[in-house]
């Protein structure tokens, strides 16, 4: 990692490095809460406080930059992409280079997200949904996720797909939105479902058994 980059290489980097921080906070493979077909059935994998923490500090990080887009502009960069705050900040280096302390500010921002990034592979927390047993490997290079345990590979597309096609074969236990979300039903038709006794909750979830055995499924049923 160079200790010394200059404004032209951090503004050149900071989109790259912004979007690869994104790719390790992508919330949507943990939107679906996964438990292997093995365990017991209660919820064994939910959304992890750290990686909501991490995309709320990147995200407080790009509102930061935005400011400092907006000092130098004297315009309100609110909703600016990071790609264009990143064509400000360059287009205006000798102003920003006036301003030590936003200067060390970018500066800032830019070492953490180089050093967070660095690794060419990056543990995530997404359980592998192929054997259940190990974390995926993030591989920048290839943005490809890769289990150690099994050496499943596969996009984070790939993974989320799998992973829901697991949740819906397995005999496991799903909250109200990820049985909505994989099984083909509206909130209101789950409740109908619920009033029929087709479907009996336990402490908030749903068996993907009953799920799989509903009828009409897909459809809300009349009253």
């Amino acid at each position: 990692m160079d200790k010394n980059p200059t404004l032209t290489t951090i503004c050149a980097d900071l989109p790259t490095l912004y979007q690869h921080l994104l790719d390790l906070t992508d919330t949507s493979l943990h939107a679906i809460r996964y438990t292997a077909a093995h365990t017991t059935g209660t919820q064994a994998d939910s959304l992890p406080e750290r990686t909501t923490y991490a995309r709320e500090r990147l995200e407080r990080e790009l509102g930061e930059l935005r400011e400092i887009a907006g000092v130098l502009t004297d315009t309100d960069h609110g909703q600016t992409p990071v790609d264009k705050v990143a064509v400000v900040l360059a287009e205006h280096a000798a102003t920003l280079a006036a301003w030590p302390d936003l200067q060390a500010d970018v500066e800032r921002i830019y070492a953490r997200w180089k050093k967070v990034v660095a690794p060419d592979a990056e543990t995530s927390n997404h359980l592998c949904p192929a054997c259940g047993h190990a974390h995926l490997v993030w591989h920048h290079t290839e943005r490809l996720y890769r289990c150690p345990a099994c050496h499943y590979a596969g996009t984070a597309e790939h993974v989320t797909n799998l992973r829901a096609h697991v949740i819906t074969h397995a005999d496991v236990w799903v909250s109200r939105d990820t049985a909505c979300a994989l099984f083909g039903l509206t909130r209101e038709g789950l409740k109908k479902h619920i009033q029929r006794g087709n479907l009996h909750p336990r402490e908030g979830l749903f068996s993907t058994v009953a799920l799989r055995g509903l009828p009409r499924r897909g459809e809300i049923l009349p009253p």
